[in-house]
């Protein structure tokens, strides 16, 4: 099911809001570049022309992206570019336009809204440049006098973009395997892509998107045919080589086509055999990038190459495998519910805006190969998506209680599985987020869940905590540690109820008189001490009959003290019989 505008028109709805209230749409500005004989400066000259009235600084976005938006060198090609700033984001479409002067310049559409509707993957499902209200008069267009543009227009536009790259992906094989072959040998570095037939640039973009998501370190920012050697470009295709690279850049320049016959070039291969499956089989998010996310999270330290090999490790064990009878946990992640046995959901989700995915996931009859699907979709938008939107996504997944709750009856799925699949949410949508001091009530909802989960006896539960406590950096506070701990603690062991027997000393054993003749007993000769008084029996525990007692209670170690001291007194009685004698 693509979305319809009307469902599409919730999507990242409430933008610097509370995500999930409101009901309006995002609206994104629009901007036309072009030479002119009176441009926003009051010059004549290429700059902005005409814009929307939503408070943007056309002349600072002019002069980020002046040097992308004239290309340079003797063939002009009509390009799609994407720019990143922290939190915003424009994409210009650029084609050749003549001036009134009838010389060869270019005239751009931009739209310039937050990074995380403007993303990577939106971006390039637009490529067509046929969302509604895209056809305008570039040529003509003067002030402010453009509409904003709803975000529902570009997500429905985006869906049908995506579909033709994921059908021209197979075409671009050797290309998008150079290509990937070129970032795990040179990570974090800039690129300058070969395309002379000026047609593989968007699919081989889309596959390497599709592969790495944002694992790939820098922001992604693309040109899919610029000679500039700006730095706000990540990814630059060229038709032609023209000259050395740009001194002091890190820009690699590679014809994807070529081989080095390296590891990098044989992993990248069989990472793109990967993918490639996945996008025949229907998947609407890939095994390949999620493994690859779960290895640099695990890892990360590890380099990109070491990361793709042991998702490579991974994947290529679940294809030796294959999925088992009755063992939903051995598929991929994306795994195309509606090829599975069971019963397959009648209306299964292929692209969804933020917000609707979000509505999604709260869908209590999501099967849970479909909740896994929606959790990966979420995981590959989740960096592009705003503080307000990440936040909205960790009270989700609380308020759901890692969507224990739901039974799955029907799908077999093990406790442990499950308490595996939900620390790996844990660990990046919710244990980041959770600000100790400006956002006490996320963690302390979630320290209650977490005790009634150790409190539960069903094995879901109580895998899940175990799980979450296990990982590295599971980001809880330390009041929600303390009160786990209380709750691991056991209770103080306790001694059968019942009648308690007290405790009586030993009878001390009869003094021998001593044997006196009758001359000493008419001259008793005087004592050098006097008698001991004997000592009184301590008094006995009282006996209880309903309470239990505990074996450490004080009463009891009152009882062994009376005892320690009773024998000492008998001792002492027995040594002064002892010197009496002696001394008779």
């Amino acid at each position: 099911m693509a979305p319809t505008e009307s469902r599409a028109s919730t999507a990242l709805r409430g933008r610097g809001a509370s995500p999930g209230g409101g009901g309006a749409d995002e609206l994104l500005d629009q901007i036309v570049f072009r030479w002119d004989a009176m441009n926003a400066g009051g010059n004549t000259g290429f700059g902005p022309v005409a814009w929307s009235g939503g408070g943007i600084d056309v002349d600072e976005l002019f002069h980020v992206a002046g040097p992308m938006l004239r290309a340079s060198g003797e063939e002009v090609r009509p390009a799609l570019i994407r720019l990143q700033s922290e939190t915003e984001a424009m994409l210009i479409r650029r084609i050749p336009w003549t001036d009134p002067g009838g010389g060869a310049s270019t005239v751009c559409h931009a739209l310039v809204g937050p990074a995380g509707l403007l993303n990577p993957m939106t971006c390039l499902g637009l490529h067509a440049w046929r969302w509604r209200g895209s056809r305008l008069d570039l040529g003509r267009v003067r002030g402010e006098a453009l509409d904003r543009i709803p975000e529902s227009v570009l997500v429905e536009s985006s869906d049908d973009g995506l579909r033709a790259l994921d059908a021209d992906l197979a075409r671009v094989e050797i290309e998008l395997g150079g290509a990937v072959a070129e970032l795990l040998r040179h990570p974090g570095s800039r690129f300058m892509f070969l395309d002379e037939r000026a047609d593989t640039a968007l699919p081989v973009l889309w596959g390497l998107y599709g592969l790495l998501g944002d694992s790939f370190a820098r922001r992604w920012s693309f040109a899919t045919h610029d000679t500039a050697e700006s730095t706000h470009l990540n990814f630059v295709f060229v038709g032609r080589w023209a000259g050395a690279a740009g001194p002091n850049t890190d820009r690699h320049r590679s014809d994807p086509r070529e081989r080095l016959g390296d590891e990098a070039d044989s992993v990248a291969t069989r990472l793109v055999a990967h993918h490639l499956r996945g996008v025949a089989a229907g998947d609407g998010d890939y095994a390949v990038c999620a493994h690859l996310a779960g290895a640099r999270r695990h890892r990360p330290d590890a380099s990109l190459l070491a990361c793709a090999r042991a998702a490579l490790t991974a994947l290529d064990r679940e294809r030796r495998r294959g999925p088992r009878p009755g063992d939903r946990s051995a598929d991929l992640p994306g795994d195309r519910p509606g090829d599975r046995p069971g019963p397959a959901p009648a209306d299964p989700p292929v692209r969804l805006g933020d917000a609707e995915l979000l509505d999604a996931l709260r869908d209590p009859g999501l099967s849970y190969a479909d909740t896994k699907v929606l959790v990966h979709k979420a995981a590959r938008r989740f960096p592009g998506w705003t503080p307000a939107q990440q936040c909205a996504l960790r009270d989700l997944v609380i308020d759901e209680e890692y969507f224990v709750p739901r039974p799955f009856a029907e799908e077999r799925i093990p406790a442990a599985q499950r308490g595996a699949d939900a620390a790996a949410l844990h660990d990046w949508a919710v244990g980041p987020l959770l600000d100790h001091r400006s956002d006490t009530d996320a963690a302390d909802r979630l320290g209650a869940l977490l005790l009634r989960f150790a409190a539960r006896t069903e094995p879901e539960g109580r895998a899940v905590l175990r799980e979450i406590v296990a990982l590295e950096h599971p980001g809880l506070p330390e009041r929600v540690w303390r009160d786990l701990v209380r709750a691991a603690i056991p209770p103080a062991v306790y001694a059968t109820p019942g009648p308690v027997r007290p405790q009586t000393p030993p009878k001390p054993q009869p003094q021998p008189k001593p044997q006196t003749s009758p001359r000493q007993q008419s001259h008793p000769k005087p004592q050098p001490h006097p008698e001991p008084q004997a000592h009184p029996k301590p008094a006995a525990p009282p006996t209880r009959t309903t309470a239990p007692v505990r074996t450490a209670a004080p009463h009891a170690k009152d009882g062994w003290l009376a005892f320690a001291f009773l024998g000492a007194a008998l001792v002492l009685l027995v040594t002064l019989v002892v010197v009496v004698i002696a001394a008779s």
